[in-house]
Protein backbone atom coordinates (compact mmCIF):
# COMPACT_ATOMS: atom_id res chain seq x y z
CA UNK A 1 0.00 0.00 0.00
CA UNK A 2 1.36 3.41 -0.95
CA UNK A 3 0.77 6.30 1.36
CA UNK A 4 0.63 9.96 0.43
CA UNK A 5 3.55 12.13 1.51
CA UNK A 6 2.20 13.71 4.72
CA UNK A 7 0.47 10.55 5.96
CA UNK A 8 3.54 8.44 5.15
CA UNK A 9 5.80 10.91 6.98
CA UNK A 10 3.57 10.84 10.07
CA UNK A 11 3.64 7.04 10.14
CA UNK A 12 7.42 6.97 9.60
CA UNK A 13 8.04 9.43 12.44
CA UNK A 14 5.68 7.58 14.79
CA UNK A 15 7.24 4.20 13.98
CA UNK A 16 10.79 5.55 14.18
CA UNK A 17 10.09 7.13 17.56
CA UNK A 18 8.49 3.95 18.92
CA UNK A 19 11.35 1.78 17.67
CA UNK A 20 13.92 4.23 19.03
CA UNK A 21 12.33 4.24 22.48
CA UNK A 22 12.18 0.44 22.51
CA UNK A 23 15.82 0.16 21.48
CA UNK A 24 17.02 2.76 23.97
CA UNK A 25 15.23 0.99 26.81
CA UNK A 26 16.46 -2.44 25.85
CA UNK A 27 20.01 -1.35 25.07
CA UNK A 28 20.29 0.41 28.42
CA UNK A 29 19.53 -2.88 30.16
CA UNK A 30 22.79 -4.47 29.06
CA UNK A 31 25.18 -3.96 26.18
CA UNK A 32 25.06 -7.71 25.46
CA UNK A 33 21.26 -7.85 25.27
CA UNK A 34 19.35 -9.23 23.45
CA UNK A 35 20.82 -12.39 21.97
CA UNK A 36 18.69 -12.23 18.80
CA UNK A 37 18.79 -9.63 16.05
CA UNK A 38 15.20 -8.31 16.04
CA UNK A 39 14.53 -7.76 19.71
CA UNK A 40 13.53 -4.06 19.37
CA UNK A 41 10.39 -5.32 17.68
CA UNK A 42 9.61 -7.89 20.38
CA UNK A 43 8.26 -7.41 23.88
CA UNK A 44 10.76 -7.52 26.72
CA UNK A 45 9.82 -10.71 28.52
CA UNK A 46 12.17 -11.63 31.31
CA UNK A 47 14.32 -8.76 32.42
CA UNK A 48 18.07 -8.86 32.05
CA UNK A 49 20.21 -11.54 30.37
CA UNK A 50 22.02 -14.20 32.32
CA UNK A 51 25.62 -12.98 32.29
CA UNK A 52 26.74 -16.58 32.87
CA UNK A 53 25.25 -17.49 29.50
CA UNK A 54 27.44 -15.04 27.53
CA UNK A 55 29.37 -16.23 24.51
CA UNK A 56 33.07 -16.71 25.21
CA UNK A 57 35.49 -16.09 22.35
CA UNK A 58 38.96 -17.38 21.69
CA UNK A 59 41.37 -14.78 20.35
CA UNK A 60 41.20 -16.47 16.94
CA UNK A 61 37.38 -16.42 16.89
CA UNK A 62 37.27 -12.75 17.88
CA UNK A 63 39.84 -11.75 15.25
CA UNK A 64 37.92 -13.70 12.59
CA UNK A 65 34.84 -11.53 13.30
CA UNK A 66 36.65 -8.21 12.77
CA UNK A 67 35.85 -7.88 9.02
CA UNK A 68 32.14 -8.34 9.75
CA UNK A 69 32.36 -5.96 12.71
CA UNK A 70 34.02 -3.32 10.52
CA UNK A 71 31.30 -3.76 7.86
CA UNK A 72 28.52 -3.39 10.44
CA UNK A 73 30.15 -0.33 12.03
CA UNK A 74 30.27 1.21 8.54
CA UNK A 75 26.50 0.81 8.27
CA UNK A 76 26.05 2.17 11.80
CA UNK A 77 28.21 5.20 11.00
CA UNK A 78 26.20 6.00 7.86
CA UNK A 79 22.89 5.58 9.70
CA UNK A 80 24.03 7.77 12.61
CA UNK A 81 25.14 10.48 10.18
CA UNK A 82 21.69 10.45 8.54
CA UNK A 83 19.96 10.51 11.93
CA UNK A 84 22.07 13.47 13.06
CA UNK A 85 21.34 15.29 9.81
CA UNK A 86 17.57 14.70 10.09
CA UNK A 87 17.29 15.07 13.88
CA UNK A 88 16.33 18.78 13.93
CA UNK A 89 13.48 18.15 11.48
CA UNK A 90 12.27 15.12 13.45
CA UNK A 91 12.49 17.06 16.73
CA UNK A 92 10.36 19.88 15.32
CA UNK A 93 7.80 17.33 14.08
CA UNK A 94 7.63 15.62 17.47
CA UNK A 95 6.78 18.96 19.13
CA UNK A 96 3.61 19.32 17.06
CA UNK A 97 0.46 18.09 18.81
CA UNK A 98 -0.94 16.58 15.63
CA UNK A 99 2.28 14.85 14.62
CA UNK A 100 2.89 16.65 11.34
CA UNK A 101 5.51 14.26 9.99
CA UNK A 102 8.73 15.24 8.29
CA UNK A 103 9.61 15.60 4.64
CA UNK A 104 12.29 12.93 4.91
CA UNK A 105 10.38 10.59 7.19
CA UNK A 106 11.20 7.48 5.20
CA UNK A 107 14.93 8.27 5.19
CA UNK A 108 14.81 8.91 8.95
CA UNK A 109 12.97 5.64 9.58
CA UNK A 110 15.30 3.73 7.27
CA UNK A 111 18.38 5.13 9.02
CA UNK A 112 16.93 4.29 12.43
CA UNK A 113 16.12 0.72 11.40
CA UNK A 114 19.58 0.31 9.84
CA UNK A 115 21.22 1.57 13.03
CA UNK A 116 19.14 -0.73 15.24
CA UNK A 117 19.48 -3.86 13.14
CA UNK A 118 23.23 -3.39 12.60
CA UNK A 119 23.85 -2.82 16.31
CA UNK A 120 21.64 -5.79 17.19
CA UNK A 121 23.52 -7.95 14.70
CA UNK A 122 26.77 -7.14 16.53
CA UNK A 123 25.16 -7.81 19.90
CA UNK A 124 23.64 -11.06 18.66
CA UNK A 125 27.16 -12.33 17.98
CA UNK A 126 27.92 -11.91 21.69
CA UNK A 127 30.08 -8.82 21.15
CA UNK A 128 29.50 -5.91 23.52
CA UNK A 129 29.47 -2.42 22.03
CA UNK A 130 31.07 0.09 24.39
CA UNK A 131 31.37 3.24 22.25
CA UNK A 132 29.77 3.86 18.86
CA UNK A 133 31.99 6.87 18.02
CA UNK A 134 35.23 4.97 18.61
CA UNK A 135 33.92 1.63 17.37
CA UNK A 136 34.96 0.22 20.73
CA UNK A 137 33.91 -3.37 21.46
CA UNK A 138 34.58 -6.09 23.99
CA UNK A 139 34.57 -9.84 23.41
CA UNK A 140 34.02 -11.98 26.53
CA UNK A 141 37.00 -14.33 26.88
CA UNK A 142 38.39 -16.79 29.39
CA UNK A 143 41.94 -15.98 30.48
CA UNK A 144 43.75 -17.93 33.17
CA UNK A 145 40.49 -19.31 34.55
CA UNK A 146 38.55 -16.06 34.77
CA UNK A 147 36.26 -14.15 32.44
CA UNK A 148 37.79 -11.00 30.97
CA UNK A 149 37.22 -8.92 27.85
CA UNK A 150 39.26 -8.93 24.69
CA UNK A 151 39.17 -5.27 23.70
CA UNK A 152 39.16 -3.84 20.16
CA UNK A 153 38.47 -0.45 18.65
CA UNK A 154 38.19 0.79 15.11
CA UNK A 155 41.58 1.34 13.51
CA UNK A 156 43.27 -1.60 15.22
CA UNK A 157 44.17 -4.35 12.74
CA UNK A 158 43.85 -7.21 15.23
CA UNK A 159 42.85 -7.70 18.83
CA UNK A 160 45.90 -7.10 20.98
CA UNK A 161 44.37 -5.92 24.26
CA UNK A 162 42.35 -7.32 27.15
CA UNK A 163 40.97 -5.98 30.42
CA UNK A 164 39.08 -7.19 33.48
CA UNK A 165 35.29 -6.92 33.41
CA UNK A 166 35.25 -4.03 35.86
CA UNK A 167 38.23 -1.95 34.65
CA UNK A 168 37.10 -0.92 31.19
CA UNK A 169 39.22 0.74 28.53
CA UNK A 170 41.46 2.41 31.12
CA UNK A 171 42.53 -1.04 32.35
CA UNK A 172 43.60 -2.36 28.94
CA UNK A 173 46.67 -4.56 28.93
CA UNK A 174 48.60 -6.09 26.04
CA UNK A 175 47.90 -9.77 25.44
Amino acid sequence: MLLSGNRASKIAVFNAQAIGRAFAFQYAACSNWPPNGLAPFQKLSGGFPDRNAMTLFTLEEANALLPELIRLFGKIDEARAALRRLAPEAERASENQGGGGIAHGFQYADALVTFITSAQEILSLGIEIKDFDKGLCDFPHEREGKIVYLCWQRGEETIEWWHDLDTGFAGRQLL
